[in-house]
């Protein structure tokens, strides 16, 4: 696991990647609809073996040199605020957070071992639909896939700093929430513009550098499976026909890169 963040720049942003959490997966549970024969066939044409692999948790930050963001909060338990910490940014620096989802994986840092914010003075902004899924505790009730530890634990403590936005709308110069359902209901992507340079956030549209080569494989967590492999197709094709950098949450760390098409999928090329 990385202890040091990653450095980058998006024209004239200054962006750093942690690396939050890793955890093992099943190769299957990234491909669930290709039996144990084919399986095996498409790891080792990607020079794959064995049956599991690691998965990078991360999380991006954004220095537009008058505001500082986040997207996504971490994992509870997780090490971003240590690795902020330690690069010289206190949590009550981050000036707005931007949510792609409320997977506990992406919310959990909002929250300390206490319950209390952990970010007191960021805006807490993501596309309405999710809010408006998950700002209710009947949601619980109503929807087996509700996110409990969002709903619980989450909502009573940022409901006051929530700013809902509308798909394709920019809600801070350079950052506009772009379609991106599937994986869960009310997810959205990112996409992040500085002097003509631009970042595509894809979240957890894509879960493995597999999902890019072969966008439809489908993907055991993923709430809406169709849906989310029609979703990768569009913001890929769309992050290449603009040579956008791409960022996903769970792609090996830094999870930075390009694509280009290729075949029926795209090929990756990544930041180094």
């Amino acid at each position: 696991m990385q202890d040091k963040p990653y450095r980058f720049t998006l024209g004239l942003f200054n962006c750093l990647v942690f690396n939050d959490y890793q955890q093992e997966y099943m190769y299957q549970e990234l491909a669930y609809n290709l039996s144990d024969k084919d399986l095996t066939r498409m790891l080792s044409s990607h020079g794959l073996q064995g049956h599991r692999t690691i998965m990078d948790y991360n999380v991006l930050l954004i220095d537009t040199g008058k505001q500082t963001v986040l997207v996504d909060a971490g994992i509870r338990g997780g090490t971003l605020k240590e690795q902020m910490q330690s690069v010289g940014i206190p949590p009550t620096e981050i000036d707005l957070i931007y949510l792609t989802h409320a997977d506990s994986d992406h919310v959990g840092g909002l929250v300390d071992e206490n319950g209390r914010e952990s970010f007191p003075n960021a805006r807490i902004v993501m596309w309405e639909r999710m809010w408006d899924l998950w700002s209710a505790e009947k949601a619980l009730a109503e929807n087996e896939d509700a996110p409990e530890f969002f709903i619980r634990h989450v909502v009573p403590v940022i409901k006051e700093r929530v700013e809902p936005v509308a798909l394709d709308t920019e809600f801070l110069p350079g950052f506009q929430a772009i379609f991106g359902r599937g994986h869960s209901a009310g997810h959205s992507a990112l996409r992040i513009t500085s002097a003509s340079e631009t970042l595509f956030h894809i979240g957890d549209a894509v879960h493995h550098l597999l999902h890019i080569a072969h966008p439809e494989l489908l993907c055991s967590w993923d709430r809406a499976p169709e849906e989310v492999v029609s979703t990768r197709r569009q913001l890929l094709r769309r992050a290449a026909d603009e040579n956008a950098l791409v960022f996903g949450s769970h792609l090996p760390f830094p999870g930075l890169g390009w694509i280009t098409a290729k075949e029926n999928g795209w090929q990756w090329q990544a930041m180094r």
